[in-house]
């Protein structure tokens, strides 16, 4: 495509004429850069585009979009006041028909998005609506999974490029979670949202954040990229959802456990340890639902997750919906059973609310066995959670053992000591930092009947350390112990 077209509604200005300048793809990562490319410097957490610019040129960048002009530069510089909005605008101009021709839907919340996501494209899909999803998870289509981005939100250009993708494959509806530091960033700048779901809001990523209102304003802006004929999708029974349905202009639908006002609603609801059953009322019909999730959270998540279909698609509308086959969500509540000891529940929960929601599913379903947990909480994020995380520990489960969830660059000592605080009885609580050896020593005081919750990693597959990743699956312990004691 010629720069000049790529630049379509980009504001910049040149150093040379670029007139007649033909690009032959893009990259924000000069690692990525290949002979006529366009080179988009981008400033990140740790690391600045603007110092690659010589490593692109080398590559064979034969333009680059800067934000600052660089001197002895032999190439046209594009100089724009903000480069990552122009990432958006380039990417989207680049991979135009493909956008056209897709129907894009937005999640956003602190918790949930990952199963609303996968919920919503299990729906899609056995309806046969060709759906492809974007995620903490990666890259989901009906005939492939990847793990390809560190982001749960990726960068604009891999998101428009992904999206190009499935329309190649004939998949037409894409799902994307959204995260407020992806809003915030920019990531999902300039794409037409057919539909947007706000699942909850509660304290995570204050470090980057501040203060709550600035994460519900980052929140928000979700809202305002809804196309005019598109929805809002809202979770009512949150505080900052009642906030959000009372100042959208879209067509909106609102979703509660069991709030009559509501759009979606369960009129009755059956919690157990294996699945959820009740009656859904929908402005279609009521609904005879069961699925193979379990807790209150997994209710409210399926709740949003047959609002988006159905205000989507209300020909798809059935009275009764088994969703049988739908896979478990990786991470996300996934039941280990071992064989004649206990329950194992690995869930990714790294906030408050999710590890307090978990607690009191747990404490419905749970009649007579302890409840014993395994946790730490990660490095360089919000350190105002810990304390509370620990409270919360204290208050629900029967034994608490410490440990290490992706440190990073801070002492797993002194995250452990700020969990600690939260904690009265500091000598009933166990710290083995080596989360190995702190899932089973959780296992071998565990006894029959008893539920152990392995939290804060949940699909991840590394751990990281000081900077480096280690491989590290929380599933892979857990089957260890078991092929050790029960086999």
């Amino acid at each position: 495509m010629l720069l000049k077209e790529l630049l379509y509604d980009v504001k910049y200005k040149v150093t040379v004429n670029i007139e007649d300048i033909n690009i032959n793809n893009i990259a924000y990562d000069s690692r990525n850069i290949k002979q006529g490319d366009l080179f988009i410097a981008i400033k990140g957490n740790k690391v600045d585009g603007h110092d690659f610019i010589d490593n692109a040129i080398k590559k064979g960048a034969i333009a680059i979009i800067v934000t600052k002009k660089s001197s002895n530069i032999s190439i046209p510089q594009i100089i724009v006041k903000n480069s990552r909005k122009t990432l958006a605008k380039t990417s989207k101009n680049f991979f135009n028909t493909a956008l056209k021709q897709s129907n894009i839907y937005g999640i956003t919340g602190t918790n949930g998005k990952t199963s609303t996501a996968l919920i919503l494209k299990y729906l899609f899909d056995i309806n046969h609506h060709n759906t492809g999803y974007i995620g903490t998870l990666g890259i989901k289509t009906f005939d492939n999974n990847k793990k390809l981005f560190l982001l749960t939100t990726p960068e604009s250009l891999d998101i428009y490029k992904t999206i190009s993708d499935f329309n190649s494959k004939n998949i037409d509806n894409t799902v994307i979670e959204v995260s407020s530091i992806g809003l915030d960033r920019e990531r999902v700048y300039n794409i037409p949202f057919k539909l947007a779901l706000f699942t909850n809001l509660s304290q995570d990523h204050l470090d980057y954040h501040q203060t709550m209102n600035k994460y519900f304003k980052a929140k928000k802006k979700l809202f305002y990229q809804i196309q005019n004929n598109g929805y809002g999708i809202i979770n009512i029974d949150d505080e900052y959802g009642k906030i959000l349905y009372q100042n959208i202009d879209h067509t909106k639908i609102s979703f509660s456990l069991n709030n009559p006002n509501a759009d979606y609603f369960f009129k009755k609801i059956d919690l157990n340890i294996t699945n959820t059953a009740g009656i859904i009322h929908s402005p279609l019909g009521n609904i005879n639902i069961k699925f193979p999730l379990i807790g209150k959270f997994n209710a409210y998540n399926l709740l949003g997750a047959i609002a988006s279909h159905l205000t989507l698609f209300p020909n798809d509308y059935s009275k009764n919906i088994e969703l049988k086959s739908l896979p478990p969500i990786p991470g996300r509540m996934e039941i280990i059973k071992t064989k004649q000891h206990c329950t194992v529940i690995i869930d990714f929960a790294h906030t408050p609310d999710a590890m307090k929601k978990i607690f009191d599913t747990m404490r419905v379903i749970n009649k007579n066995g302890n409840i014993n947990v395994v946790f730490g909480c990660g490095g360089n994020r919000d350190k105002t959670k810990r304390p509370i995380m620990g409270h919360i520990a204290e208050n629900n489960s029967n034994e608490i053992i410490l440990t290490n969830d992706n440190p990073r660059d801070e002492s797993p000592t002194e995250i452990i000591n700020d969990i600690i605080k939260g904690i009265k009885n500091k000598e009933s609580t166990s710290i083995i930092e080596d989360r190995k050896e702190a899932i089973f020593e959780i296992l071998n005081r565990s006894k029959k009947g008893d539920i152990i919750l392995i939290l804060g990693k949940g699909d991840e597959r590394d751990m990281e350390i000081n900077g480096q990743k280690i491989s590290f699956d929380d599933r892979e312990i857990i089957n260890l112990w078991i092929k050790d004691n029960e086999s």
